[in-house]
């Protein structure tokens, strides 16, 4: 998979290869950081950072495994939403539009009748009178 390749006097080197590009893009498709990536590989991240400028094949092959991952993620996710699933829905925008759900009932109902004032009157009058206007419309 890795092949590095020895030079006397000097640093081991990688051999950029397809397998090793793809190797590459599959860690991070699982989520890999540039700098695991680096140590992955046996190198220090200044050094993966030097190679992403020289090798053009390398220069966003992070960003097009996360993508590549994202999209893997994003497949059953959707699956659920093109079948009506209320929770996936639920989920998706929420995570990805801002949705929330409100922990608050706003109830508005215009009264069309006086309420009396009730605070002078006997409990027991009061409570009558309270029934006797919840019961009517």
């Amino acid at each position: 998979m890795i092949e590095k390749l020895s030079i006397p006097d000097r640093k081991p080197h990688l051999k950029i290869t397809e397998e090793l590009i793809e190797d590459i893009k599959n860690q991070a498709e699982r989520g890999m950081q540039q700098q695991e990536i680096a140590w992955y590989l046996g190198i220090t991240p200044q050094r993966w950072s030097k190679l992403k400028s020289i090798y053009p094949a390398l220069k966003n092959i992070g960003k097009k495994g996360k993508a590549r991952g994202k999209a893997r993620a994003l497949a059953p996710l959707w699956t659920l939403i093109d079948k009506g699933d209320l929770g996936a829905i639920a989920f998706y925008l929420k995570t990805q539009h801002g949705w929330t759900e409100k922990k608050t009932l706003d109830i508005k109902h215009e009264i069309s009748k006086e309420i009396p004032n009730l605070k002078d009157v006997d409990p027991i009058e009061a409570s009558k009178i309270y029934h006797q206007f919840m019961k009517s419309e």
